[in-house]
């Protein structure tokens, strides 16, 4: 269980088929409503800032209502039906992609994205604000192996058209068994042009191994994080204390290090200000959080991090979303580490997750901002810049393995 007083990047995982879920690998897909900095609040009643019921006009609702019941010639919804989209269209209106109604079927499979057992194709989801798109692709997983690529468009689902659908629903229908076979068509932005792709893809066992690391010689050592999230986040922590145990026990002195964070699509808050503490120095500002009220909290650096001299060279991609993009963001603003790679995906909120609502569902609304330590909130328009941009060439990758951007790193060590 995640510690509910501690926000974390709850990268989307909505009901996919990546999947993970506030904390714990889920199943299959994540559906970014992210990979979003959420905190959990399982009472649903804020009686803050409530100046809201009298906006309501129930007189035009109940006069739609009526019409409906009195002259529409197709099948009426239920009770229930009408109300779930009554609930969904306010949130809607909000026009923001990291906020997300979900009625109780949805809530019950996103408890069930918790279950670390899932299995799926292993890509997280987000909503560009027309349709859903693929935020992050997990290494190793089927769906990297078949050719799915950040910012892919989910147009069909086994010959099913889900254009226009938010990430819950195309997770659902991604996800399945193990040794199953799903057929997604993607919309996918090359050379200026829009193509489409079907792509075949068997289902497998999602198994993500959250930290990594490889000593490359003279020195140096790269280290993985997929994601910053485990079954919680002083899990998580305790993982990567060992993977640095590890690496120093190995050489005491490390001449370099490259923390690969592409296509990480966040984790815990708590974790990634952990994972920075042992880069930066005592008193550097770590990031920011800011309210609705513009309220600021300022979180610095008050631990001793035992690789705060070690040269550090960061890999950010268009996958790597909120908990990465708050990692990378602080190694540039304290000027700690040469950013490499390509622009982020540009998440800058932190969500809470309000469940048990009425009827058995779950509202997701941002409720702050995190800012960069210079005091930047990030958006798609404005992302984590990297020091030198360095595309990855696909096709070369997948034929001979060659990593422009990891070559790039260790020329800058």
């Amino acid at each position: 269980m995640e510690d509910k007083k501690t926000p974390i990047l709850f990268t989307a995982i909505a009901a996919l088929v990546l999947g993970f879920s506030l904390g714990v690998v889920a199943f299959g897909v994540l559906s970014t409503a992210g990979l979003f900095a959420t905190s959990n609040n399982s009472t649903g009643n804020n009686s803050s800032n409530t100046n809201s019921s009298s906006i309501i006009d129930q007189t035009l609702i109940e006069e739609i209502y009526r019409n409906i019941l009195n002259k529409y010639i197709g099948e009426i919804p239920s009770d229930e039906s009408i109300e779930d989209g009554l609930a969904k269209g306010l949130v809607a209106a909000l026009e923001d992609p990291y906020a997300s109604y979900l009625n109780s079927a949805e809530t019950k499979q996103y408890m069930e994205s918790r279950n670390p057992d899932f299995e799926g194709i292993g890509i997280t989801l987000r909503f560009n604000g027309e349709n859903t798109e693929v935020e992050s692709v997990l290494e190793g997983n089927p769906a990297e192996k078949a050719g799915i690529m950040p910012g892919d468009i989910v147009s069909k689902i086994d010959k099913i058209n889900f254009l226009g659908s938010n990430p819950s629903t195309v997770a659902a229908n991604i996800r399945g068994p193990k040794g199953s076979e799903v057929v997604l068509e993607i919309i996918r932005l090359e050379n200026n042009e829009y193509i489409t792709k079907e792509i075949s893809i068997i289902r497998d066992k999602i198994e993500v191994e959250n930290i990594s690391y490889k000593d490359l010689g003279n020195g140096i050592f790269k280290i993985d994080i997929s994601q910053f999230i485990d079954t919680d986040p002083f899990v998580f922590n305790s993982n990567w204390d060992d993977v640095v145990t590890q690496i120093l026990s190995t050489n005491a002195n490390p001449k370099g290090i490259i923390l690969d964070l592409r296509n990480n699509p966040g984790g815990y808050v708590y974790s990634v200000r952990y994972v920075a503490e042992e880069f930066l120095e005592n008193g550097e500002i770590i990031m920011m959080e800011e309210t609705r009220q513009a309220d600021r909290q300022v979180y610095k650096d008050f631990r001793k991090g035992r690789l705060e001299s070690v040269a550090l060279v960061v890999l950010i991609n268009e996958g790597s979303a909120s908990a990465s993009e708050i990692f990378a963001a602080a190694m540039q603003d304290n000027q700690r580490a040469e950013i490499l790679g390509m622009p982020s995906v540009g998440k800058g909120v932190e969500q809470e997750v309000i469940s048990d609502l009425h009827g058995g569902g779950t509202l997701i609304l941002p409720f702050q901002k995190w800012l960069t330590p210079a005091g930047n909130n990030i958006s798609g328009d404005s992302p984590i810049e990297p020091d030198k941009i360095v595309d990855l060439d696909i096709e070369r990758f997948q034929k001979e393995k060659y990593d422009s951007q990891m070559e790039a790193a260790l020329e800058a060590l």
